[in-house]
């Protein structure tokens, strides 16, 4: 069913809603700039059977933390505009970033990305310590146990980290499957208030430090995600 809601409740708050009507054994949480390419949920579901005690389970893809991003793909971003300018000059009209760097510019490229890079990899699912939460998949039973995400992280912005941290201390893994690539715009929903995403994101980033630094056990993992966030 299409859940509406009448105000913006804030990534975690619109999670939330969604999980509390979801049905079925596993739920793919999937930010509305992210495009997903063939066979994704199939090779992420293949963690589930390899390691069954894994919470969330996330694909490479350009834009999120070190321990999922596929870094040549990190020019397919918007962001990485200028980078490709300097590199297309050095390899002349001729060369391809594709087949040198393996970015990509269209939706074209992106499918002969994945056919050529991700496409022919074995399946393997290393545990890491965090995950964004632009593309994940759980167990419904999981979402259940752990309960629901923490609103008082505004609008976006480690709240996916805190549930990692939650994950972790109920003794299951964050996992990457590196076989599997999803392509992602990254924080488009304030494309045009920047200034704003900045702040929110340095104030999500204060409340979690604060939120975990009493906790013994989760402390260091805390420090870890921050760690990643800042790499």
């Amino acid at each position: 069913c299409l859940l509406r809601n009448e105000r913006n409740l804030g990534w975690a708050g619109a999670v939330n809603r969604a999980l509390g009507q979801a049905r079925g054994d596993f739920v793919l949480l999937l930010n509305n700039d992210a495009f997903l390419l063939p066979h994704t949920v199939e090779r992420l579901l293949v963690c589930f059977q390899l390691h069954p005690r894994t919470g969330l389970v996330a694909p490479f893809t350009n834009v999120a933390v070190r321990a999922q991003r596929y870094l040549p793909a990190l020019l397919s971003h918007t962001d990485g505009t200028y980078f490709r300018k300097r590199l297309q000059h050095v390899l002349g009209p001729k060369g391809s970033l594709l087949k040198t760097f393996g970015a990509y510019r269209s939706r074209q490229e992106l499918s002969h990305f994945y056919r050529r890079f991700f496409l022919p990899r074995k399946p393997r699912f290393p545990s890491v310590p965090c995950v964004i939460g632009f593309c994940v998949l759980g167990r419904l039973r999981m979402f259940r146990e752990v309960g629901p995400l923490d609103e008082r992280f505004r609008y976006c912005g480690f709240e996916d980290f805190d549930y990692c941290v939650r994950i972790r201390l109920a003794g299951r893994s964050i996992r990457t499957a590196e076989h599997a690539y999803v392509h992602h715009e990254g924080s488009r929903a304030f494309t045009r208030h920047s200034r704003l995403l900045g702040g929110v994101l340095e104030e999500n980033k204060q409340r979690f430090i604060e939120k975990w630094r009493r906790v013994p056990e989760a402390r260091k993992m805390a420090e870890e995600m921050i760690r990643c966030y800042e790499s």
